[in-house]
C-alpha cells in the first residue's frame, strides 16, 4: 500500500474524441478509456469481469495513437506468445503507421521486465495483464521501477480468474493504496457448451483419438498424476488407431524444474543428473550435478564446457547471485505423429520456447518437426537436452484458446475461477469428473451458466461378462488375450516388468506402501534381473497407467495399494459382519457372574474379557490385551467356565483349538493345557484338502498373537469360521510386533468397530514399580521417560547400579571412530554381563538382539566364556545350519535371490545345493543332497508355493550347548522352537535333551537335520509372548530394525529386571522417535487414514513427553505446563519449605498459616 504513495507528474494524456470514433470503440467504453488516460494518478487497477482481451486491445490502440508507447506485460512466456497473436497494435492514421514502422512493438513478461534493463520514460505506459497473478514482491518491484521512470501503470485485475500460486490476493491489498480503480466488463463472442461426464481415463483417450481436429482441441488435467496418466492413455490409444507409429526413438531431454524459496538453499532438493545454468557475459554456463553432501549442504557439479569440477553451496550468497536455472533429465519415446511442446528456448536446435510441434517423420538420426505450417529437420544430437515434453495434456495453469476442451479432474478441483478461465477460451467444454451430480450442483451454485449445463452420462452400465451387444467382440478380445498372455509376459517392456515385480513383491509384505519403496524395488529389478536401467519418471508413468493400483497423497509423499489388497480387506470385514448374532452364548450373564465370584484374583480386564467371550452371540470377538496383562490366565479361566456351563446344560464338552502364527506362541498355549497348532498349518490342511470346514463344526478357536496375522491368513480363517459355524476369539496386542506379511486385519476391524472388543490394560507381569513404569512409558511411546525409569531400577543380583549402558566413549574426539568402536563392543559387553551371572540367573535371563548376525556375534563370545569356565565341552563338532533368507514369492520367480552355495528346497525333506546360476538364460543348476546328481531348475517358470531358499553355515556344537529347533517335522515328532541341551557330541551324531525329557538326534552332516540354532539369545520377533525374570537387550542405535515397537518387546518381557545396552543413547532416542513402526492397511491407505497412537497410562512421564502438556501437533507446550505448575505447586509449599529449610521452630505462632525457620525473631 505504501509503495503507491507520493505524487507523480505529467500523467495526463489527452485523447482525441475523433480518434475513439475512428477506432470504432463502443460509446459506453469511450468515457472509461478517456478517464484512464486523462487521470493524473500514476497507478490504476481495472477490475475486469470476463476476458481482458478487449480492454487490452483498446488501451493498446488508444495509447499508441495518442503519442504513448504501450508496453504490454504478460505473466508468462506462453501468455506473452498468445498476446502477440491475439492482441496486435493497429495503425488507423498515417502518423501512427509511420511511428509503428520505425519502432518495434514492446512485449514483456513480468520476470523479464523486472530483471531486464529496458529504459522507460514518462512517454511509456505499462499495461499489465493478469495482474491478479502477481505476488506482493513483484507488485512492489514493478511499482518502484515505475516511480523511478515516472511511468503510468495500468493493471488488469481479472476478478473472475484464478490467482497465481504466489499471489495470496496481493492485488486486493495493492488496490487499497494510492491507486485509481476502474471496472470493465469484457465481452464474450459466444456461449460455451458445458457437458459433464463420468471420469474415465480410457474414455477420454478414445474421445481425443477420434477427434478429427486435434489442433483445435486441448486436454486439461487438474493434477500432475492425472496429467501423466492421461498422456500415457492417449498415446496408447493413438497407437491403437494408427495415429502414432509403433516404431519409436528415444530422446533425452531436460525440463525446467522449480524449487520453492524454502527449498532453494537446501542441497537435498538438488538431485544428481540435474543441470544448473546461469548466464555469464551473455553466455549460458551449464553444470551437471554429480553428487550432493547433505552434511555440508554442498554439491559437486561438472562443467559442461570443460568437465571441470565445481562445488556449490546453495545457501551461499555467491550461488544465489548466479540465479541458477534448474533442469531435470528425462527421456521421451518419440513416434511418428507425436505432438511435442517446448518449455523454453533451445539454442543448439534453434527451437523457440512455448511452441507446439508435430513429428512428421523419424529415423535413427533425425526428426522432422512441423509447426505453424513450417517444417524443419533436426538431428537427434542437436535435440539432446532440449526442453521438450509431450503435448497432449496440459495442467490447469496452461489453458489455451481452443475450440474444444476436455477437462479431467476431481469434483473438488472444479472451482468457479477455473471454469471461468476455460469458458473464456473455448466454445465447447467436456468435463470428466468423479461425481457429475455433485459437480453439476456446485457449478449451478456458483452460477456458471454461459449456456445451459448439460449432464451426459453413460446410458447403460452393461456387465461385460453377461450377454450384450458387445459380447462377440469382448469374447474375441478375451480369447486373444488368453492365447497371447505368455508371449506378452516374455516380451513386455522392462519398465512394465519392473513395476509389476515391485508391486507384487511389496504386496506380500505390506497392504500399503510408499512411492519410494516402489521406486527402489523397481530399479533393483531392472539392474539385478534385467541388467537395464530405468528412471523414476518412467516408473511414475507406468504406475499412472495401471488399473490395478490406487494411490493417495500423504505428508511424506505418495502411498500406494492394490485393488486386490483392498478387496481382500473388504472380504475380511464382511466375513466378520456376517458372523454377527449367529450363535447362542456359551453361558448366561448370571452364570458368568457366579463364576467370577470364585475368581477374586482376576483383574478387571480379565473379567471383562471372560464375560465378552462367554456371553457373545457373534462368531468373532477380540481381546486387545497389552503385554503382561494375563491373557493366558484369562484364557485358562475362560475355558474352565465354558466347560462348566456345558456340564450344567448337559451338553458335550466344547471342542477348543488354540491357534497362533508362531511356534513359540503355540508352545505357550500348549503349556496352559490347550490343544494348539500354528494357524498356517490349519489353513494349509484346508488348502490341500486334507481337512474340510465341516471337520471343525462348532469349534471354539482361540487365535493368540492375532496382531501377527496377515490379510491372506485372516481372509482364509474368517471364511473357515463362518463355513464351519464356529466361534473365534482373537487375542492380541496391536502395540506389539505385527505380521511380517501384508495387512493388519484385526486391528483394522477393531478400529472400524466391526468387532466387539474387550481391553486388558492391567499389567501384572512386572514385579517392581520402576520396571512396570518403564513398560507403561514404552507402550505409551514415551522413550526418554522409559529410559529414565529403567535407570531407577534397584541394583541387580550382582549389585550393579547401571541399567542403561552406552558403549560410546564420549571423550573420544574422533566421533566417527568412537561410534565404530562402540558398535563393535556391544556384543562383547552383552556376553560379558551374561557370563558374570550365576548359572541359575543365566537360566532365567533372556538376551534379545534384533538380527541373526547380532545374535551370532553375542553367541560366539558366550560360547568362548562358557568353554573357558568348562560349562560346555570342547568337542566343537562342526554342524551344518540352515537359515531361510526370507525371499518373497515374487522374488523367487526371478533370478535375483539365487546364488551359488545356497540351499534350495521345493518340498519338505528334499534339499539341493545351488552350484551354478545362469541369469541370462534363467537356469539354476542344482546338486541333489541325497543323490549327488545335478539337475536344472527354472525359477521363472515354477510354482513357488513350497520353494524356500536357505543360507548355509558351519557352526561348532559341544556338550552342554543350548540349541533350539527351527522346523517342525511331524514324522520325527520334532516341534519348532523347543529348547534342548546337548548331552553328547561326536562327528557322526549329536544328542540333545529338552527340559521335558524329549531327546533329539542330529546328524551334523545332513541337511535334513540342519534346522537348528543356538538358544543363547532371541530376536524380538522370537521373544514376543515369552516371559523371563531378567532381560538383557542389545540395541544398535541406528539399526535398520530399531524402533519403539521392538523396544516394547524388550522392556515388557522381564518380570524383575531389564538391562539395556546400546552404542549411542542419543542416537537411539532419535531412532525411536523418528522411525515409523506402523503397518498400513489397504483401506486406510486409500482413504488417507493416518495411523493413530493410543495413550494408555501417561504415568510419571517426563514433562516434554507428558500428553497433558503437548499441543495438537504433539509438541511440548510451555504455557500449559506453567499453568499446571502454578496450580499444583501451592499444595506442596509446606513440605517443600521443610525439605529446603529444615524443621520449623516450635515457638508459639499466632497465625497457623505461618512457619518460622532459623534463629531469633526472623520469619521466612
Amino acid at each position: 500500500m505504501k509503495s503507491t504513495q507520493g505524487r507523480a507528474h505529467h500523467m495526463r494524456t489527452h485523447v482525441d474524441p475523433s480518434l475513439l470514433h475512428r477506432l470504432d470503440i463502443p460509446a459506453n467504453q469511450q468515457q472509461k478509456l478517456t478517464d484512464l488516460f486523462q487521470s493524473t494518478k500514476q497507478f490504476h487497477v481495472v477490475n475486469v469481469h470476463g476476458s481482458s482481451q478487449g480492454i487490452a486491445q483498446q488501451l493498446l490502440n488508444v495509447g499508441n495513437h495518442s503519442g504513448k508507447r504501450v508496453q504490454f506485460v504478460s505473466q508468462t512466456a506462453k501468455a506473452k506468445s498468445e498476446g502477440v497473436e491475439n492482441i496486435q497494435r493497429h495503425s488507423h492514421t498515417l502518423g501512427a503507421w509511420i511511428a509503428h514502422h520505425f519502432s518495434s512493438e514492446q512485449r514483456h513478461t513480468t520476470q523479464s521486465l523486472l530483471q531486464g534493463a529496458t529504459p522507460f520514460t514518462n512517454k511509456d505506459i505499462l499495461l499489465i495483464d493478469d495482474a491478479n497473478k502477481m505476488s506482493a514482491k513483484e507488485l512492489m518491484s514493478l511499482t518502484n521501477q515505475a516511480k523511478q521512470s515516472n511511468t503510468k501503470v495500468v493493471m488488469l485485475n481479472r476478478v473472475s480468474s484464478r490467482q497465481g500460486f504466489k499471489a495470496n490476493n496481493a492485488i486486493e491489498l495493492y488496490r487499497k493504496g494510492n491507486v485509481e480503480r476502474h471496472t470493465w466488463v469484457g465481452g464474450k463472442s459466444a456461449p460455451t457448451d458445458i457437458k459433464l461426464h463420468d471420469n474415465d481415463t480410457d474414455r477420454i483417450a478414445r474421445v481425443y483419438a477420434d477427434l478429427p481436429d486435434k489442433a483445435n482441441t486441448q486436454v486439461i488435467a487438474t493434477s500432475g498424476v492425472e496429467q501423466r496418466r492421461l498422456t500415457e492413455a492417449i498415446r496408447g490409444q493413438l497407437k491403437n488407431t494408427g495415429a502414432l507409429s509403433r516404431h519409436e526413438t528415444t530422446l533425452f531431454t531436460q525440463t525446467p524444474h522449480s524449487l520453492s524459496k524454502a527449498q532453494q538453499p537446501l542441497v537435498q532438493h538438488y538431485k544428481p543428473g540435474m543441470t544448473l545454468t546461469h548466464w555469464e557475459k551473455n553466455k549460458p554456463q551449464s553444470f551437471v550435478i554429480a553428487s550432493i553432501d547433505k552434511e555440508s549442504n554442498t554439491m559437486t557439479a561438472l562443467s559442461k564446457r570443460d568437465g571441470q569440477s565445481h562445488r556449490f553451496d546453495p545457501s551461499s550468497r555467491a550461488f544465489k547471485k548466479m540465479k541458477m536455472q534448474i533442469n531435470k533429465p528425462q527421456s521421451l519415446n518419440i513416434a511418428q505423429g507425436e505432438r511435442l511442446r517446448t518449455l523454453g528456448k533451445h539454442f543448439p536446435s534453434g527451437l523457440e520456447g512455448n511452441q507446439s510441434y508435430l513429428v512428421t517423420h523419424i529415423n535413427k538420426e533425425s526428426l522432422m518437426l512441423e509447426s505453424k505450417g513450417k517444417t524443419q529437420r533436426l538431428s537427434l544430437e542437436s535435440l539432446k537436452d532440449a526442453p521438450l515434453q509431450y503435448d497432449y495434456v496440459h495442467g490447469a495453469n496452461h489453458i489455451e484458446q481452443k475450440a474444444h476442451t476436455l477437462l479431467s479432474g476431481k469434483t473438488f478441483t472444479l472451482s468457479k475461477p477455473l471454469i471461468n478461465d476455460l469458458t473464456e477460451k473455448t466454445a465447447r467444454l467436456d468435463v470428466f469428473t468423479d461425481k457429475p451430480n455433485k459437480a453439476q450442483s456446485a457449478l449451478e451454485k456458483e452460477q456458471v451458466s454461459p449456456s445451459a449445463i448439460e449432464r451426459v452420462l453413460h446410458t447403460q452400465n452393461v456387465n461385460d461378462r453377461y450377454l450384450s451387444g458387445a459380447t462377440q467382440a469382448l469374447l474375441t478380445q478375451d480369447v486373444s488375450q488368453a492365447l497371447s498372455t505368455l508371449a506378452k509376459a516374455q516380451n513386455a517392456p522392462l519398465i512394465e516388468k519392473a513395476v509389476s515385480f515391485a508391486l507384487n513383491h511389496l504386496s506380500e509384505r505390506e497392504a500399503g506402501f510408499s512411492q519410494k519403496a516402489l521406486v527402489v524395488e523397481a530399479v533393483r529389478y531392472a539392474f539385478e534381473e534385467a541388467g537395464g536401467a530405468i528412471t523414476k519418471d518412467q516408473i511414475d508413468t507406468e504406475l499412472a497407467k495401471r488399473r490395478d493400483t490406487l494411490s493417495a497423497e500423504y505428508s511424506d509423499g505418495t502411498r500406494w495399494t492394490t485393488h486386490a489388497a483392498l478387496e481382500t480387506e473388504k472380504r475380511i470385514l464382511q466375513n466378520i459382519t456376517d458372523g454377527k448374532g449367529q450363535h447362542p452364548p456359551f453361558a448366561i450373564t448370571k452364570q458368568v457372574q457366579a463364576f467370577l465370584e470364585t475368581q477374586p484374583r482376576l483383574t478387571q480386564g480379565q473379567q471383562g474379557s471372560l464375560t465378552l467371550i462367554s456371553t457373545t452371540q457373534d462368531s468373532f470377538v477380540a481381546i486387545q490385551g497389552l503385554a503382561g496383562t494375563g491373557k493366558s490366565t484369562m484364557l485358562e479361566s475362560n475355558i474352565e467356565l465354558i466347560q462348566l456351563a456345558k456340564q450344567v446344560s448337559q451338553q458335550p464338552e466344547q471342542n477348543v483349538i488354540g491357534l497362533a502364527p508362531t511356534h513359540a506362541a503355540v508352545s505357550e498355549l500348549e503349556s496352559k493345557g490347550v490343544k494348539a497348532q500354528t494357524l498356517e498349518s490349519l489353513l494349509s490342511d484346508i488348502r490341500q484338502g486334507n481337512r474340510q470346514a465341516s471337520d471343525y463344526q462348532g469349534t471354539l478357536f482361540f487365535l493368540d498373537e492375532s496382531s501377527m496375522v496377515s490379510n491372506k491368513q485372516a481372509d482364509e480363517f474368517t471364511t473357515l469360521v463362518n463355513a464351519s459355524q464356529s466361534k473365534a476369539v482373537l487375542l492380541g496386542d496391536k502395540e506389539q510386533l505385527l505380521s511380517l506379511s501384508a495387512g493388519k486385519p484385526f486391528e483394522l476391524a477393531m478400529r472400524q468397530g466391526r468387532l466387539d472388543t474387550a481391553y486388558m490394560t492391567d499389567i501384572i507381569r512386572q514385579q517392581n514399580d520402576p520396571l512396570l513404569n518403564a513398560a507403561q512409558n514404552t507402550i505409551d511411546k514415551q522413550p526418554e521417560s522409559a529410559l529414565d525409569k529403567l535407570q531407577r531400577q534397584s541394583p541387580d543380583a550382582q549389585g550393579n547400579h547401571q541399567h542403561v549402558i552406552s558403549t560410546l566413549d564420549e571423550n573420544n574426539q574422533d566421533r566417527r571412530q568412537a561410534q565404530l568402536e562402540a558398535t563393535e563392543k556391544l556384543p562383547y559387553l552383552v556376553a560379558k554381563d551374561y557370563l558374570e551371572r550365576t548359572p541359575e540367573t543365566r537360566e532365567n535371563t533372556l538376551i534379545i538382539a534384533y538380527t541373526n548376525q547380532e545374535r551370532d556375534d553375542i553367541t560366539a563370545y558366550v560360547r568362548v566364556g562358557l568353554m573357558k569356565n568348562e560349562e560346555i565341552g570342547k568337542e566343537n563338532i562342526v554342524a551344518t545350519r540352515l537359515r531361510s533368507i526370507g525371499a518373497t514369492g515374487e522374488e523367487l520367480t526371478t533370478m535375483m535371490p539365487y546364488q551359488k552355495g545356497l540351499v534350495l528346497s521345493t518340498k519338505p525333506g528334499e534339499y539341493a545345493t545351488i552350484t551354478h546360476v545362469d541369469s541370462e538364460h534363467g537356469v539354476v543348476t542344482l546338486e541333489d543332497a541325497s543323490t549327488g546328481k545335478t539337475k536344472p531348475f527354472l525359477p521363472r517358470n515354477r510354482d513357488h508355493r513350497f520353494t524356500t531358499l536357505f543360507s548355509v553355515s558351519e557352526k561348532p556344537l559341544s556338550t552342554g550347548d543350548k540349541i533350539v529347533t527351527r522346523f517342525t517335522d511331524k514324522s520325527r515328532d520334532i516341534k519348532a522352537n523347543v529348547e534342548y541341551r546337548i548331552t553328547q557330541a561326536s562327528p557322526d551324531s549329536i544328542m540333545a535333551q529338552s527340559k521335558s525329557g524329549q531327546t533329539l538326534t542330529i546328524n551334523p552332516n545332513e541337511l535334513t537335520d540342519s534346522h537348528w540354532d543356538y538358544a543363547y539369545s532371541r530376536t524380538a520377533d522370537m521373544a514376543q509372548g515369552a516371559t523371563y525374570p531378567h532381560v538383557i537387550t542389545a540395541i544398535k542405535s541406528k539399526g535398520a530394525l530399531t524402533n519403539l515397537r521392538r523396544a516394547g518387546i524388550d522392556v515388557t518381557r522381564a518380570s524383575q529386571h531389564v538391562r539395556l545396552y546400546t552404542d549411542n543413547t542419543t542416537h537411539l532416542l532419535k531412532s525411536w522417535l523418528s522411525k515409523e513402526s506402523h503397518k498400513a492397511s489397504a483401506i486406510e491407505t486409500a482413504n488417507q487414514t493416518p495411523p493413530q497412537d493410543t495413550t494408555y497410562f501417561n504415568r510419571n512421564a517426563l514433562p516434554h513427553e507428558d500428553v497433558r502438556f503437548q499441543n495438537k501437533s504433539g509438541d511440548f507446550d510451555y504455557n500449559t505446563f506453567k499453568e499446571h505448575i502454578n496450580t499444583q505447586l501451592p499444595k506442596y509449599t509446606e513440605s517443600l519449605a521443610m525439605h529446603l529449610l529444615g524443621k520449623p521452630q516450635t515457638v508459639p505462632i499466632p497465625t497457623a498459616t505461618i512457619l518460622t525457620f532459623g534463629i531469633g525473631k526472623s520469619r521466612h
